[in-house]
């Protein structure tokens, strides 16, 4: 039995894989019809769920720690590119520069939206059920000899918690504003790399090992990952800072005024506002440099 769930498991990891694969190269065809629907962001998630469903089958003989890892990275990714889907279909059904414009296209968009939100939340749901039955496999199989102590895991997991807070609840305010001012859809299309929300899933983690010690592997794996998009996010973050307060500056002195090479305190908290917005678009590349502010 326990084959079987492991093999329709992986089938149904392959299956999404495959799914968003055919996405991808719908969005890189030059149709009309497609519109704005990019897939080219939806290619390493494609390889991700393929990799998890072949991890995940028996004919491999993986680590049930890196098994249970893979899914919930997946986990967590999914269900933040899901939301983000959700936003999407809002925005294509409801901004008028989508509305006016050819009704194929508008019904298309809307179309390969919907059903890329359908397959992160079927993708979802899978690797919730694989967390729980290699999470049930780790307990049963692995064995310490020492009890870590409870207060060590509650500490070090406050870092990870405050950095998922921030990074979700920036992306959050940041897309209230354009509802709530209905502001037109951003120009240059910027894509999100699912770190909020994995943070979040490896702080659960984290918590877990008080309980059962035995996660501890598959909590350090999680931790070095959230790590290194962390440090993947610090780039872009200095660079969207710095455009930020020169934007700021440059539209409170004019533009024939040349930047001083210092700022006074009455600049610092524009610069304090634009590190907490740089935070919620750090991941996003190159959109604070590319688009209009």
């Amino acid at each position: 039995m326990k084959s079987k769930v492991c093999r329709l498991l992986s089938l149904l990891h392959l299956l999404w894989g495959a799914a968003l694969l055919a996405l991808c190269v719908l969005g890189l065809l030059d149709v009309e019809w497609r519109g704005e629907f990019l897939g080219g962001d939806l290619l390493w998630m494609a390889v991700l769920f393929a990799t998890t469903g072949i991890l995940t089958s028996n004919s491999y003989r993986t680590l049930v720690n890196m098994r249970l890892a893979m899914n919930v990275v997946c986990l967590g990714i999914a269900v933040e590119k899901m939301c983000a889907s959700t936003n999407l279909i809002y925005q294509y059904s409801s901004y008028d520069v989508y509305v006016m414009g050819e009704n194929r296209t508008f019904v298309a968009q809307i179309v390969l939206i919907s059903v890329q939100t359908l397959v992160f939340a079927a993708e979802a749901l899978t690797a919730l059920a694989s967390c729980f039955i290699f999470g049930r496999e780790v307990n049963r199989e692995q064995t310490f000899t020492n009890r870590i102590s409870s207060e060590l895991p509650v500490v070090l997991s406050l870092g990870t918690l405050f950095y998922a807070v921030v990074i979700t609840g920036c992306y959050v305010v940041f897309e209230l504003g354009k509802w709530r001012y209905s502001e037109v859809p951003i120009e240059v299309p910027f894509f999100r790399l699912g770190n909020g929300p994995l943070a979040l899933a490896a702080f659960i983690v984290q918590l877990f090992c008080i309980c059962h010690p035995r996660l501890l592997t598959v909590s350090v794996i999680l931790q070095i990952i959230v790590a290194a998009l962390a440090l993947f996010t610090i780039s872009p973050a200095i660079t969207n800072v710095y455009f930020l307060f020169r934007t700021t500056v440059q539209h409170r002195l004019g533009p024939n005024v040349r930047l001083p090479l210092c700022f006074t305190w009455s600049v610092a908290p524009y610069v304090d506002v634009a590190i907490c917005v740089s935070t919620a678009l750090a991941p996003d590349h190159q959109y604070a440099s590319e688009s209009k502010i």
